[in-house]
């Protein structure tokens, strides 16, 4: 059983020797780059559609604050008419006007801090990237 064994290390000596000929360090660069590549181009366009997903939540934010903003002067205005009744509705749709944009300010929050992990992550990546290009071209002047 020595014999099998000690021919099985031969072996995988062997195959570990071609492999580590076979690695050519300036391939092996050029293929990370172009995994980091098609990497960046998918955080990119992820990040386009985070950025405008938050433009899209600030935008209902904003919408939610002018309504409850009208709602409240639409109550001020019917108190100051003497309309009680109609204060008190323009109140009630106040609330409910304000419980949006606590909502929304919350979602919006989220995006925010979400679209920034994304940005930085970007950056990052851009930073790896051009690290990568460098030492690729120390490898060729090699």
């Amino acid at each position: 059983m020595g014999i099998f064994s000690r021919l099985s290390d031969i072996f995988k000596s062997n195959v570990n020797d071609l492999i580590d000929r076979a690695e050519d360090p300036e391939k092996m660069v050029k293929q990370i780059i172009m995994d980091m590549d098609q990497e960046l181009q998918k955080s990119t366009a992820a990040l386009g559609k985070a950025v405008a997903s938050e433009r899209m939540a600030e935008k209902k934010l904003n919408d939610a604050t002018k309504k409850a903003a009208d709602w409240e002067a639409k109550a001020r205005a019917a108190l100051a008419a003497g309309n009680t009744d109609l204060a008190k509705r323009a109140l009630s749709q106040k609330v409910k006007a304000d419980e949006e944009v606590s909502t929304y300010r919350e979602m919006y929050e989220t995006i925010s801090s979400q679209t920034e992990t994304i940005r930085t992550q970007v950056e990052t990546l851009k930073a790896k990237m051009s690290e990568a290009k460098s030492r690729q071209a120390m490898l060729i002047a090699r």
